[in-house]
């Protein structure tokens, strides 16, 4: 005991409220600093990802800007343009008797019978590029590809949305607002056509939008728009 100004003070006493606090305000100070260090620390990893990612978005405008066949290099299109391309081969064909006669009743069709349809080269040729094995299917699918990578990354949210927008708007912008206003709100991607189907070693009627190259396409713009 000590007196101070005529009042006694327990040392004692006082020590042991005092110290419990100082240790506690201590913890939470180390407390703030270790998740003010982490946060940083997960920003920091963050740039260094989305600077990888800047570097992919360039290289994928530049393999999009490549020229994709529809049968021949005569009826090349950009990659980034291929949906321009088929449009008018879409139209051509709902405006074909036969084929419409044909998707209407589902006819059994193989390649040879398929040859000597009226409407077999419009058909030939969006097949050219709407199968897996396609430049162009295998280039949206590698899209669809990225924007997954893009999400499971360790990427703050901030620079996983500034990711997603530079690809919109430096590489998909032309191509989804042509895509939807042509495809999409036409409901032209809902149309039946014959395609083969390797699980089934056959030719079948199946929705354009089931087809590799539209299924990655829908899925591309599902994700951009989460």
């Amino acid at each position: 005991m000590i007196e101070i100004n005529g009042y006694l003070l327990n040392i004692e006493l006082i020590s042991m409220i005092i110290t419990p606090l100082i240790s506690l305000i201590a913890v939470i100070i180390y407390a703030k600093a270790l998740k003010n260090s982490t946060e940083q620390n997960k920003i920091i990893l963050s740039q260094n990802i989305k600077a990888n990612f800047e570097k992919e978005i360039h290289n994928l405008f530049n393999e999009g800007n490549e020229k994709s066949g529809l049968e021949n290099e005569n009826d090349a299109f950009k990659i980034l343009n291929i949906f321009e391309g088929i449009f008018p081969l879409i139209r051509n064909l709902t405006n074909d008797e036969e084929f419409e006669s044909d998707r209407v009743k589902k006819t059994i069709l193989n390649e040879e019978k398929l040859i000597l349809k009226r409407y077999n080269k419009n058909l030939f040729k969006i097949r050219s590029v709407v199968y897996e094995n396609s430049k162009s299917a295998e280039y949206y699918k590698n899209l669809e590809i990225f924007l997954n990578n893009i999400e499971s990354s360790q990427m703050i949210k901030e620079d996983k949305y500034f990711i997603k927008n530079q690809l919109r708007r430096n590489v998909l912008k032309e191509t989804l607002e042509y895509y939807k206003s042509h495809l999409k709100t036409t409901h032209l991607t809902e149309m039946l056509i014959p395609l083969y189907e390797q699980k089934y070693n056959e030719i079948k009627w199946i929705k354009l939008n089931k087809s590799h190259l539209f299924n990655s396409i829908e899925k591309i713009i599902d994700n951009l728009e989460k």
